[in-house]
């Protein structure tokens, strides 16, 4: 085991320094993901009323206004260009009169906006446009007169902005936990893979066989002894990295005791499936190269379609229909039920079957490798 020990190093190295980056990145990312962004415009203000007043005041509130008061054929062109080419996202008229219509009533086309085609800017404008027009004639139609209408929208919308909240999909918002225990896959498959199939592949060595057959044990105390000094191996590996992630979640302010023996029993699930991919390797491979190498194509490929190094969300229906025929796509299926449901919901979710599936994957990986290394050992491969 000692010559395997500077691998092992480097692939726990791996985890404990990307794990965190990561979940650093991603955090980072979700901060700036829900940010309100002001529209661009211009506003030719050729009414000067208290309604238009009222009006651009209510824009500036949440949007970059450039205001003109003026503006000939030359200067309506220009903003037209700057929309054309994006330099602006909107531009809005307002003729002489527009304060009287509104006072009237009229408020259909009683300005003109500048916008390019299917602009969802445009769009937004628009209907905040709308929106606060039809408060003012709401309140002029109830009494008020117009300074007291101007000021009770302003009111209004100011107490509709503090209202508004963002709605975060949950299966997107991914914390510092999720993110790492996700990374945790690679790191746990490399490390178990490449070490049970390699140190399994030492004792297909004919001479370290003969060795151990004449050193006295029998099969089943020599095979019970290796297995569990794997088991041992396995068990402490996946339990440093548990811990490792729920001490970096808890340094960083997060608390998920409740779901922690649901991410835990997930790890050791997989823990299971990487010994039997380990055993699988090792029974038709004829050197620890070609495990390496081996164990590097089939991880690396499951965990860029299962969703461990891009989000589930980002791939596309046929990678993720690929990706059901594979264990980790089941690993982290489990892991976003276990983020995005409360702890008591956890179970009545798709989480059993998840752990279910990976069990199954990891008896089939076992089966397979029993299978090669009977046939091997029959017709001495």
């Amino acid at each position: 085991m000692k010559a395997y020990v500077g691998t092992f190093v480097i692939y726990l190295m791996v985890f404990m320094l990307f794990g965190p980056i990561q979940a650093n990145g991603i955090s980072k990312s979700q901060d700036t993901m829900f940010q309100d962004e002001g529209i661009q415009l211009t506003v030719v203000d050729q009414d000067q009323s208290e309604i238009s007043k009222g009006l651009i005041h209510y824009l500036k509130t949440e949007d970059q206004v450039t205001i003109l008061h003026k503006a000939n054929k030359k200067t309506l062109e220009n903003l037209n260009d700057d929309i054309l080419f994006d330099r602006q996202q909107y531009a809005l008229i307002i003729p002489k009169g527009f304060g009287s219509n509104v006072e009237e009533g009229n408020v259909t086309d009683s300005m003109e906006y500048i916008q390019t085609s299917r602009s969802a800017s445009g769009y937004l404008m628009n209907q905040k446009i709308n929106t606060y027009l039809e408060h003012i004639m709401v309140y002029l139609t109830g009494g008020y007169d117009l300074s007291s209408a101007i000021q009770n929208t302003e009111s209004d919308m100011k107490e509709a902005r503090e209202s508004q909240v963002s709605i975060k999909n949950a299966e997107n918002a991914r914390s510092r936990s999720r993110v790492i225990f996700t990374f945790n896959a690679y790191s746990l498959l490399m490390i178990l893979t490449v070490f049970t199939g390699s140190i399994l592949n030492q004792f297909k060595n004919p001479d370290l066989a003969n060795r151990i057959r004449v050193g006295g044990l029998s099969f089943h105390k020599r095979y019970g002894g290796m297995i569990s000094a794997l088991l041992v191996m396995s068990l402490t590996v996946t339990t440093f990295v548990i811990g490792f992630t729920a001490l970096d979640a808890r340094l960083h302010g997060e608390s998920f005791l409740v779901k922690l023996p649901y991410y835990a029993l997930n790890s050791y699930v997989l823990m299971l499936v990487a010994l039997g991919i380990g055993y699988f390797l090792s029974s038709f491979s004829k050197d620890e190269n070609t495990v390496n190498m081996v164990a590097n194509m089939i991880n690396l490929t499951m965990c860029f379609l299962c969703g461990i190094f891009v989000d589930q969300s980002l791939l596309t229906e046929g990678v993720l229909q690929a990706a059901h025929f594979m264990p980790l796509f089941w690993y982290a299926e489990a892991i976003k039920q276990v983020a995005c449901n409360s702890g008591d919901a956890i179970l009545g979710s798709g989480y059993p079957m998840s752990i279910l599936i990976q069990i199954l994957f990891a008896v089939a990986f076992f089966a397979a490798g029993l299978i090669i290394s009977r046939k091997r050992e029959t017709y001495n491969v």
